[in-house]
């Protein structure tokens, strides 16, 4: 008779741990999807300051670098500008993690000698 109830013990202690993975996961896939949504605006953000770097959009390259990840709700780290090109670093903390990206967008060879 001191095997009886154990049963539902075990399956709370399943259902408990299950709760507990799968919170875990949902972490883990909610910091991969911020650190993904981060690296596509830093790329943006790079794109767009070439243009501007390069001539074909007017303004000032790293204004608009910080313009389109503050858009996308993220924040301008650094910006470099060099010869035909620009290096964007973004971040952001979320949950209490720093996610932070690299982007480099210019052009490579303009046909230019």
């Amino acid at each position: 008779m001191g095997d009886r109830g154990s049963a539902s013990v075990v399956a709370l202690g399943w259902i408990a741990m299950l709760v507990l993975a799968s919170t875990v996961f949902a972490e883990v896939a909610a910091h991969v999807l911020i650190a993904e949504r981060l690296q596509g605006a830093v790329d943006r953000a790079a794109l767009g300051a070439a243009d501007v770097r390069i001539g074909v959009v007017p303004g000032l390259p790293c204004d608009i670098a910080r313009q389109i990840l503050r858009h996308e709700l993220f924040s301008l780290d650094s910006c470099g500008l060099e010869e035909a090109g620009v290096r964007v670093t973004g971040a952001v903390e979320w949950r209490g993690i720093s996610h932070e990206a690299h982007a480099h967008a210019g052009v490579a060879n303009s046909g230019q000698k």
